[in-house]
This record gives structure tokens, C-alpha cells and sequence, in this order.
């Protein structure tokens, strides 16, 4: 089986977490469709920002008082 790797620029000239999660879920409709290789996607954020993945909840997964508090 054949992968790519695509690298969409490192950290401080990444893209905004909504984007990049838009082009992950365009990848992931390609590899679905049979249109594209499995892929392995290296990027940054820019604003920094949180992602979690489909099945995690923010309440279990992250301090949500101390991210209130911090003002990222």
C-alpha cells in the first residue's frame, strides 16, 4: 500500500484550526471515495487553537476552568 505525506507548514505560518480541519475532512472524503491514499498530514495552527477528534469530549479531555482562566 502506497502513502503520502503532506506537509502544510510548521507552526506560526500554519493555518486556522478551521480551516485545517476542513482540509483534513476533504482528505478523509477522498480516501473514503477511493480517490487518494491513506495520508499523513503534518501542519500548525495559527491562532492556536484546540482540536479533538470525533469521539473525546472537551469536559473529560481538558481543564476547562483553567482554559477560562487563561485567556489563550
Amino acid at each position: 500500500m502506497q502513502w503520502r505525506i503532506l506537509s502544510s507548514g510548521p507552526s506560526g505560518r500554519g493555518q486556522s484550526g478551521a480551516r485545517n480541519m476542513a482540509v483534513d475532512e476533504a482528505i478523509l472524503a477522498g480516501i473514503e471515495a477511493g480517490h487518494s491514499p491513506p495520508t499523513l498530514r503534518v501542519y500548525g495552527w495559527s491562532p492556536a487553537c484546540i482540536s479533538l477528534g470525533h469521539s473525546q469530549r472537551a469536559a473529560d479531555e481538558l481543564d476547562l476552568e483553567r482554559l477560562r482562566d487563561s485567556r489563550l
